[in-house]
């Protein structure tokens, strides 16, 4: 008895050697489109109650096939679009700006930009004695030299998404094909998962809640709250003649939203710019809207989309999204916090089964 007992702790410690290997080995052979398998997968569980639904009346991979087609429709077209214009709208303010400070301008916005400057240089020259006064010329001259270099990028940047468009394809194929079977063999998948925990029933029920509503706050909610706020703040910011860049603005304060700062400064600057250049009235409806009735709808949504209990600590999500963004890129803002949650699961998870197992041995 005793004997059959060690030969199948023998076999099962086996296995789990086995398990870590071929773990190991899974990772380092699909390690190029691991992130793109992560997204499908994330993508898969966010869309999954929509394939149930589907899936009651048409077979699963057909039901996995409509369900990705729906989601390309309603999210990816409308994002990557967005995108396009955003991008064709950056390009031009980079143009613009970078045409304005190589050739110079005339009229009320040189005569604007000089009584900045000679703002500025009130209150700083009595302090530094003069060691940094400063001049329109200088600042022509430091943007002439600098704004190309920055267009030079972006122009580069441009060549090689040109260039990397076989890759896209590549991994677009790879997360349609990797969507659908995660959305058609998601139940077998968590069972699979299910029966290799390392945990107990209990414990593992609670891993995969606590991972599934944190996964959805920071993916679904997080998103949906920065993009609204984005919206909003980009239609106040019309105010102050931010229109020809309305879509540039939507991308870029969706970004900002998405990390603890916000776009509070960014809103802040341009409205002091504004009253600085005067626009009064503009500046100040911006800076008195934004600051009284966009961050009150941001406390008001944020409690209600994503419970207390599932947030990320202020500084584990900094943490996470930079993190995330220097080993991801700009794919880090979603993947850096993914992992954080994971990380942090998983301690949280164990932390409360030795808590248990403790309980029960000072009951003994």
């Amino acid at each position: 008895m005793v004997t059959a007992k060690k030969r199948e702790d023998k076999i099962e410690s086996h296995w789990k050697v086995t398990l870590v290997i071929a773990v190991a080995a899974a990772v380092a052979f699909l390690w190029p489109y691991l992130g793109i398998l992560s997204f499908a997968a994330v993508s898969a569980y966010l869309f999954y109650p929509i394939h149930v639904r589907i899936a009651r009346r048409l077979p699963a991979m057909i039901a996995a096939a409509v369900t990705v087609a729906l989601a390309v429709i309603i999210v990816v077209l409308p994002i990557a679009v967005t995108l396009l214009v955003a991008f064709a709208q950056g390009v031009s303010f980079a143009t613009s700006t970078a045409s304005y400070f190589q050739t110079g301008a005339n009229g009320s916005l040189r005569d604007e930009i000089e009584a900045i400057v000679d703002q500025v240089n009130a209150v700083v020259d009595p302090i530094s004695a003069g060691q940094l006064h400063m001049s329109i010329e200088s600042i022509q001259n430091f943007f002439a030299n600098t704004v190309p270099t920055l267009l030079k990028t972006l122009l580069d940047i441009m060549i090689g998404f040109a260039s990397s468009i076989p890759a896209l394809f590549t991994v677009t194929t790879i997360y349609l094909f990797a969507f659908m079977a995660f959305l058609a063999r998601g139940a077998k998948i968590l069972d699979d998962l299910r029966s290799i925990s390392p945990f107990d029933e209990r414990m593992t029920a609670l891993y995969f809640s606590r991972t599934g509503a944190m996964i959805k706050a920071s993916m679904l909610s997080q998103l949906l709250i920065s993009f609204i706020l984005a919206i909003l703040t980009a239609l106040l910011l019309l105010i102050v003649g931010a229109g020809p860049y309305f879509f540039f603005l939507v991308g870029l304060l969706t970004l900002l939203n998405m990390i603890p700062l916000g776009s509070a400064p960014l809103v802040y600057i341009i409205s002091i710019v504004a009253i600085a250049t005067g626009n009064v009235a503009g500046g100040l409806w911006v800076f008195v809207i934004f600051q009284f009735v966009i961050c009150n709808i941001d406390n008001v949504m944020r409690p209600r989309l994503i419970p207390k209990s599932v947030r990320l600590n202020t500084a584990l999500m900094v943490l996470s999204i930079f993190c995330g963004l220097y080993y991801f890129g700009l794919l880090g803002l979603i993947y850096g916090p993914l992992i954080m949650i994971l990380l942090l699961t998983t301690y949280e998870t164990y932390v409360e089964h030795r808590k248990g197992t403790l309980a029960k041995e000072l009951k003994v």
